[in-house]
């Protein structure tokens, strides 16, 4: 007696969803790629940074805005001569360069260890770019023989008889285990 069954999905489902969810690998990984260019920027600040601690060194005067660089320049004028008090002047300016020197640096040095490790983020992530890259293509390629073999005459003729053989059912055993091994076979494109 023939009985209702539901008829499982034929075709390559399961090839379209790994698809689809590499697809959605790649575009978190695309993601990562425009988080690791912002950081790129930082790295490029931390670069500025570092070359504004040479300018300084080659030029401690620089440190001092006009104001402060005026007001040396008045002193020199009213104590000339006075040793002594270029000795301090100078001692305050290098306690002035040595601690602006000491926070550049600190952040600086900051700067380029969280550069080192979006170096390493990047390099991973291209890496995982590419062996997705390499998987979509090959499923694409799988996809693609399959849909050719999916509409020669011989595999329309194996579905037809198939889905007739699933709707109308059996009981022997030995036929049930025929229409799964079809079943399969068609499945996986051969």
């Amino acid at each position: 007696m023939a009985s209702s069954r539901s008829h499982p999905p034929v075709g390559n489902s399961s090839i379209l969803k790994t698809i689809q969810e590499i697809e959605a690998d790649a575009s978190r990984l695309n993601k990562d790629m425009e988080e690791a260019v912002m950081m790129n920027e930082a790295a490029a600040e931390a670069d500025k940074l570092e070359a504004s601690v040479e300018d300084a060194m080659k030029n401690p005067w620089s440190l001092l805005d006009p104001e402060q660089l005026e007001g040396l320049d008045e002193l020199r004028r009213e104590r000339t001569g006075s040793q002594e008090h270029l000795n301090e002047e100078m001692r305050l300016l290098n306690l002035s360069f040595d601690l602006f020197k000491a926070k550049k640096m600190k952040k600086y040095q900051e700067e380029m260890a969280r550069a080192v490790q979006r170096k390493a983020k990047m390099d991973k992530i291209r890496a995982e770019t590419v062996q997705l890259q390499a998987r979509i293509n090959e499923l694409k390629e799988m996809r693609s023989e399959i849909e050719k073999q999916k509409n020669t005459p011989e595999r329309q003729r194996l579905r037809s008889r198939i889905n007739r053989q699933w709707e109308m059912g059996s009981d022997n055993r030995k036929e049930r285990m025929h229409l799964i091994e079809g079943w399969v076979l068609n499945y996986q494109g051969y």
